[in-house]
């Protein structure tokens, strides 16, 4: 019974989304803006990360999108380019 238990418990934390953060870490922030390019930013930025976002097809962008802004004020970045 605990052998079936574990596998199941592996299976499903193996097929779920995960946000991996890579760079430095601030004290959590409340706004983030968002980019789509480069030309977009006008005030000078520091690269402090980078994110990546492992998710499946059936995803809707708004829902990614939502939970890389919820990621990235818990490491105080205040500008995030998509």
């Amino acid at each position: 019974m605990k052998r079936t238990l574990f596998l199941v418990l592996l299976l499903a934390t193996a097929c779920s989304n995960k946000i991996i953060y890579y760079g430095r870490t601030y004290p959590p922030t409340q706004t983030v803006d968002i980019f789509f390019r480069d030309s977009d930013i006008t005030e000078p930025h520091e690269i402090m990360g980078k994110v990546t976002y492992e998710v499946t097809a059936k995803r809707s962008s708004d829902k990614v999108q939502e939970k890389i802004v919820e990621r990235v004020k818990e490491k105080r970045c205040r500008c995030h380019l998509v």
